[in-house]
């Protein structure tokens, strides 16, 4: 349900506000209904009243953070050459990586943590990795790659197995190390 009234839209972005907060530090599995409604100072009825159930919560939270994501790619990277592009790309996670309050890429762990059992949330993180994917396909043509769409997709998929290495070893290693293979797909 959309709020209808100021006071509405207040209750729900602070839904909202909190929900994405909790989902990013600690994680989707552990941040409850009941944390997410006591956290952001809104009754349970009320986060049920504009989501619907946690997992109206969820895709919302998704969506956004796919906007969001896609917005700060291409504010950054669209008037880059490739390989700026592909290192800005690298930066931003390890960036991200680096505050202790951070758990990585909010795409890659909801789809870690969400896994299969929503084909809707996967297909929300599946088509942004596709729109950047896609971008990177575009910057590889221009650089005149032999093989952009096959180091698009190296690309892609070192940065989202870097990403779940660095969380996991709770270091930017892997982050780099990625970055310096995927740069070296240019050479």
């Amino acid at each position: 349900m959309v709020p209808k009234t100021k006071n509405s839209q207040k209750k729900y972005d602070q839904i909202l506000k909190t929900a994405t907060r909790l989902f990013n530090e600690s994680g989707i599995t552990i941040s409850g209904v009941d944390l997410i409604s006591a956290e952001s100072g809104v009754a349970k009825m009320t986060l049920y009243k504009y989501f619907q159930s946690k997992d109206g919560l969820i895709k919302k939270y998704l969506e956004l953070s796919a906007k969001d994501t896609l917005i700060r790619f291409n504010n950054e990277c669209a008037k880059d050459d490739a390989r700026t592009c592909i290192s800005k790309f690298f930066d931003n996670a390890i960036s991200d990586a680096q505050n202790a309050a951070s758990r990585g890429c909010p795409l890659v762990c909801a789809s870690l943590e969400v896994g299969k059992e929503n084909s809707a949330f996967q297909d929300i993180v599946r088509g942004v990795f596709e729109q950047i994917r896609h971008s990177f396909d575009m910057k590889l043509y221009e650089f005149k790659h032999p093989n952009a769409r096959d180091a698009s997709f190296s690309i892609m998929n070192l940065y989202q197995g870097a990403i779940t290495m660095s969380f996991t070893q709770g270091s930017i290693e892997p982050l780099e190390q990625a970055k310096s293979q995927a740069l070296g797909l240019l050479s």
